[in-house]
């Protein structure tokens, strides 16, 4: 649904940042916030998951990386925040 979004960097947490589109902040949950400048206008690749009880969006740094997180999930079992964690922890494609 959203292929990407692109705007200010506006807040880093944990494991997400908010990316200011014109006036609207979207928490997006990326493996590594650090990589994105505070304050810089960047382009955010994204997947957008609905569940029963949550929305929420999934970002990444390149296109390359989005591939590999939709590699990721197609495994049974692995499911967006599991593929996350996994990019996290082996390092993000640049």
């Amino acid at each position: 649904m959203y292929f990407y979004l692109e705007g200010i960097i506006t807040l880093h947490q944990k494991d997400s940042i908010v990316v200011d589109c014109h006036g609207v902040g979207y928490q997006v949950f990326v493996s590594h916030p650090e990589d994105y400048e505070l304050g810089s206008v960047q382009k955010v690749y994204t997947a957008f998951y609905i569940r029963e009880d949550e929305q929420f969006l999934v970002g990444f740094k390149t296109f390359e990386e989005k591939q590999l997180f939709n590699k990721l999930v197609s495994v049974k079992g692995v499911g967006p925040k599991t593929a996350t964690k996994i990019i996290r922890n082996y390092g993000s494609i640049d």
